[in-house]
């Protein structure tokens, strides 16, 4: 019904407009903005930290995320150093976060709760109703933000993580 409605009465453009904000967590100033081109570096560091070098990505690839108008990567910067980056894609019918990484001295602050409501909010005002992502079994800190967030499990992606050998939980959040 939300769909038929949505074909009816509203734009079938995906707004990605995100305006950037200052954020205050545990005392520190954060800022949090769309990514760039000239945030590529910083995020492959991150990424580069939090996986496994089989599961990095690399500059083409983040360069065509990044640019892609269906997508959004939040990042967060503390003191000119990259804490977090959420990355959103969209479709008519769901968002889908692609990667959520905090860096380690920056976890267990509530930053990855914080990237969470931008994208469920992104998602919510382009009238869509569900959103998906796919996490680690063996990442049970995470799954349990995830389930505080309203997301459960649906299914299992056996050998979704080919190169390790692990498998991950597909979550959905309905809205």
């Amino acid at each position: 019904m939300l769909r038929k409605f949505k074909s009816l009465f509203c734009k079938s453009d995906i707004n990605m407009t995100f305006n950037p904000m200052k954020v205050k967590i545990n005392g520190l100033q954060y800022y949090l903005r769309k990514a760039d081109s000239s945030d590529i570096v910083n995020i492959l560091d991150l990424q580069y930290q939090l996986c496994p070098r089989p599961l990095c990505w690399n500059i083409k690839y983040l360069t065509t995320e990044i640019t892609n108008p269906e997508n959004i990567y939040l990042v967060l910067y503390c003191r000119q150093q990259l804490a977090a980056v959420l990355g959103l894609k969209m479709s008519s019918d769901e968002g889908h976060i692609a990667f959520i990484g905090v860096k380690l001295e920056y976890q267990f602050q509530g930053i990855g709760t914080l990237l969470l409501q931008q994208a469920i909010t992104l998602v919510r005002n382009n009238y869509i109703d569900k959103i998906t992502l796919e996490v680690n079994v063996k990442n049970v800190h995470a799954q349990r933000i995830y389930r505080k967030m309203g997301f459960t499990p649906d299914s299992i992606r056996k050998n979704y993580y080919a190169t390790l050998q692990e498998d991950a939980i597909n979550m959905v959040l309905k809205l």
